[in-house]
Order: C-alpha cells, then structure tokens, then sequence
C-alpha cells in the first residue's frame, strides 16, 4: 500500500498529489511497509509528501540482499608471503574489509555491475582493478603487492643501522626478552643490593654484579647438598629449577654471549684447589661442563697466590680489576672458588662531550658537591611512578640497556629501593612508552670491594658459613687422616667426629666508569671453603640525577641482570 497525509490541502490538490504518488510508487519497484508508512505520519505536516518520496527514493538505491555481489582472495607480496592488514575497499562506496593474518580477504555487499576495487597496505604500492560483477556473483580475486621504492630504501638503511648496531632492536620490535634463555638474577640482585647497603649505610655507594655473585653461588651450588642446597636455591629464587636446570641456562648463557658484537661481555669461573685437598671428580667434571670453570691447583695458604690470582684477576678483566687479595688464604681453606664479569659497552646514542658540565649533585647526606654531568635530549623508555621516575638508555644495538630509577626530590633513594625490593625493577617499554627526555646524568667511577657474608646472611643462606651446618660433601675426596663427613642434617644422625666444609670467606670487587661514550664494569666475586672437624610525549621531560639514584645494567635478550647500584655520593 502506497499513502500519505496531505493536511489541509483542496480537494483538487489532494487528488493530483495522489496520482503522482502512486506513479512513484509503481515505477521505483519498492514495497513500502507499514514502518515506512508510520515514519512517515510523524514527520512535519508541512512537507510531509516529500519525506517519504526521499525514503522511497534512498530505499531503491540500495542493492537487494539476494542480488549483492562480492569479492574474496588472498594477498601475497611479491615475495609470496601472506600480507595482513591490507585494505581492500571498493571504491565509490562504503564496502571495505581487511585482510586476515593469511592475506585472506572477503569484500562483500558490492553491487552488481562494474567495480572500482582498491587494495592499499602501508609500504607497499596501491592495487587497483576494474571488474564487472553480475548479480549474486561471488568473484575470487587473487592479489600480489610490490614493495613500494621508499619502503625497500628504508628497510635497506635500516639493515644497514641494525647490522652496525645504530637501530635499537627492542624498540623496533626485533628483538624481545625471553627469560628462559638464562638465569635473570632480578630478584636476587635487589635483594643482595637491599642487604649490602643496609650494612653499609644509606650514606655510602654500593655496586655489585648480581651476574657474578649469583653464578659463584650457582657453581657452588653443584657440591652442596641438603639444606645447603635448598638455601642456595631459595637464595637464588630459583628452586623451581633444580641444579641441572641452573647450570644448563647458565651454560646456554655464557655460552651466547662469547658470540655478542654489540658489546664486549666476558665470564670466567675457576676452582683453586689446595695441595692438601683433592677435587671430587663428578663436581669437576660437571663445573667444567656447565660453567667452564678452570680447575687449578695451588698451594693457597702461601703468599705466592696472592700474585697468581691478582694475575688471574687483571687478565679476565682487561685490567679493570687489578688485585683482589692482599694476603694468602687462612690455614683452614681448600678451595677457592671465582667468577669474573666483564662488560664494555658504547651508548647507542653517546653524549656530546662539549654539554658535559660541572652541576651540583645533592648526597643522601645532605651535601651538595660540584660533579662533571653530561646532558643528552632524546627519545627514551621512561616510566613515571609514584615515588620515582625511571628511564632506559640503551647501548649499541639495544640488546643491553642502563635502568636509572631516580628517586623524587625528597624520598629517599633507599625507600624506593624498599619499593623496587616488593615489585621488582622498573622497566620502561621503548615500544610503549618512549618519550622525549632530557636527561643528565653524571660520570661515575666506582672501585670497592664488599664482604658479601652479611648481605648472605640477610638473604636467608647463613647457613653458609655455619661450621655446625653447612654441607658442602660433595666439594672434595674425603681425607683418610680426618673423621668421616658430616651426615646431612635432614637424616638425624649425629656423629661424635666428623668433617665438615663450610664457606668461611666471601668478597666481590667491583669497577664501574660511566662516561659519555658509555660503560666499562668488571666484578670478581670469590669464595673460600674451610674445613672445620666439629662435633655435629610532551615537552622534554627533565631527568635530571643530581641526587641519589639506582641503577641497574641488564642483558635484554635474557633479562639478566649484570650490574646493579645504589648511589649515594659520587666522591667515594
């Protein structure tokens, strides 16, 4: 039915208007419904004829559900790989549709008759084609897309930054972290941080390689047993593991990291081994295998190692670490354990000596003392916390990056540490959360040595160094001049007499220089057993470290953490 209300309009009128609508109604093929008829009644009552010619008119221009056409295919590159994300359109209406992660595409709703079709992806040149569709057609259109001439320029020069690590490669996606590659440390670096500045006061810098440390407990780990062991593992926030599983990630590790060009990054482990004392043949073999440990033997209780390990020392460290004893061992040690970490890294993008400046730096004790700071505005990960504000900067390649996390203006650095110790380090995406930030930064220079037993101790592995518990059986070959070995704790069996290893010294030292080409660190962490016989986006953001701060430096193909510090004066 075909009607309308015409108000007041004469009789004549109202009859013509009739005839020329029912005309229309015939020619445009359109059955109005009731719905339409409805629309109709409540629009103005001065033109209310035209409303509903309009309705009619739109309604006829709009292909019938039976008679639609449409257009499905696949988009390859010129290479024959699947491309996602196109667009494929047809042109002159509002049909499109986006191909899937197999380039598949399905454009359907055209109408029957010719058709402009369109395929456009970023980076690629446009595909047009012409067709013409009859009614109800389902046409399959196969597509191939050439790389457009500024896109292939742009990989090339970008080949050309990433093979000569200019292009930070977590930034641009190429790379991400996969932590089940290595052994991380994260955990066990913060809190042996936390631990090593609680002993040595808020007042006073602390850097130490979580790296080095963490491995040296590790390979040590491989001749514990008991709760010896299970402390160690905790200590490492790694039992889940089990020892295998720490040595095959940490070979996997030092393994890959021979291979690296964007950074210089060396490990060395060794065992000294006393005349007096004989290796266990499975504990040497399996530190050879899994940490490439050197197994040496030397008399340690005479001043002649002292040379012999400074020697040691200086050659892992290209120098950077000289000496680390000044006297021999202690009449009880049968050996001693070693890990070196060395690292040397260029900035991705260096500081321009010439922006280095004298700028005050504020201790967490309160002085404020001139430092040479450099200044650099750039694009950077930075995040914005509660308390603190943290950045990325990354080294050639971005496979290795400085996390600074600087306190705000007065919280004190070592409450944030207290936050970081609960959440974990903060680590701004570049991806997600690059900005442009003008950062300062002081050069850094850092030599120090730290007794690690009490920040051992804090960490719940106390055990190490108790002469009534530790048990390190499976160290050396029992001795047939001493009583048996201790039997393990967990078995209840006390004996009147018996041998016993505990770990009765434990020491890193460290070297770190910060300048504007990049950083140079180096840490030896070593370990003495003793025997002992006992009866049972808007403007720059200023990041401006002109006070205390953290920083930790970490592997980003790993997350595994070399370096971590607590810097509190830059005079120490």
């Amino acid at each position: 039915m075909c009607s309308g209300r015409f108000g007041n309009l004469p009789g004549s009128a109202v009859a013509d208007r009739r005839r020329w609508l029912t005309k229309a109604c015939a020619s445009s093929q359109v059955q109005i419904v009731s719905l339409v008829v409805a629309r109709a009644r409540v629009a103005t009552m001065v033109y209310p004829l035209h409303c509903l010619c309009l309705t009619i008119a739109l309604a006829g221009q709009a292909p019938e559900q039976d008679s639609a056409s449409s257009v499905a295919g696949q988009i390859r590159s010129d290479k024959g790989r699947p491309v996602a994300g196109a667009l494929v359109r047809g042109m002159g209406s509002k049909v499109v549709a986006r191909s899937d992660a197999q380039g598949r595409f399905d454009l359907r709703g055209l109408a029957f008759g010719p058709a402009h079709l369109r395929v456009q992806v970023l980076g690629f040149e446009p595909v047009d084609t012409t067709v013409t569709l009859r009614r109800a057609e389902r046409l399959v259109w196969k597509v191939v897309v050439h790389e457009a001439d500024w896109a292939v320029k742009a990989r090339r020069l970008d080949s050309a930054r990433v093979a000569a690590g200019g292009v930070d490669s977590v930034a641009f996606g190429l790379v991400s972290t996969d932590t089940s590659t290595g052994v991380t440390y994260e955990r066990f670096g913060i809190r042996l941080l936390r631990a090593a500045v609680k002993h040595s006061g808020p007042g006073s810098s602390r850097v130490l390689s979580p790296l080095s440390a963490g491995q040296a407990l590790a390979l040590a780990l491989g001749a514990a047993k008991d709760s010896t062991a299970i402390s160690i593992a905790r200590a490492l926030d790694l039992v889940g593991l089990g020892l295998e599983g720490i040595a095959a990630r940490s070979r996997r590790f030092n393994d890959a990291v021979r291979s690296r060009r964007d950074i210089t990054l060396k490990i060395a482990n060794g065992l000294w081994v006393d005349t007096s004392a004989t290796l266990q043949p499975h504990f040497a073999s399996w530190a050879r295998a899994h940490y490439a440990a050197a197994v040496r033997v030397q008399p340690l209780r005479v001043l002649q190692v002292v040379s012999v390990l400074n020697r040691w020392a200086d050659s892992v460290t290209s120098g950077a670490i000289p000496v680390i004893r000044d006297k021999e061992f202690g009449e009880s040690v049968e050996v001693a354990l070693t890990n070196a970490v060395y690292f040397k890294g260029r900035w991705l993008e260096p500081f321009d000596s010439s922006l280095t400046q004298e700028r005050p730096f504020t201790t967490a004790n309160g002085k404020r003392v001139a430092t040479p700071t450099m200044e650099r505005t750039t694009n950077l990960a930075y995040r914005r916390a509660s308390r603190f504000q943290a950045v990325r900067v990354p080294y050639t390649a971005g496979l290795t990056a400085l996390y600074i996390v600087l306190p705000d203006s007065g919280v004190s650095a070592v409450t944030v540490l207290d936050d970081v110790e609960r959440t974990g380090w903060p680590i701004p995406n570049p991806r997600a959360e690059a900005r442009t930030v003008q950062i300062r930064l002081p050069r850094l220079h850092v030599t120090q040595a730290t007794d690690l037993r009490p920040a051992f101790t804090d960490l719940d592995v106390g055990i190490l160094f108790d002469s009534t518990r530790a048990d390190f059986g499976g160290l050396v070959v029992p001795r047939p001049d001493r009583p048996p070995p201790c039997p393990p704790l967990s078995s209840g069996v006390h004996l009147e007499a018996c041998t016993r290893h505990r770990i009765s010294e434990a020491a890193q030292h460290v070297f770190l220089d910060v300048d504007e080409k990049g950083t140079e660190a180096a840490a030896i962490t070593s370990i003495g057993f003793g025997v002992r016989i006992t009866s049972a986006p808007p403007p720059p953001i200023r990041f401006f470290v002109d006070r205390p701060f953290l920083f930790a430096l970490r592997d980003e193909k790993t997350g595994t953490f070399l370096f971590v510090g607590f810097i509190a004066d830059l005079r120490q």
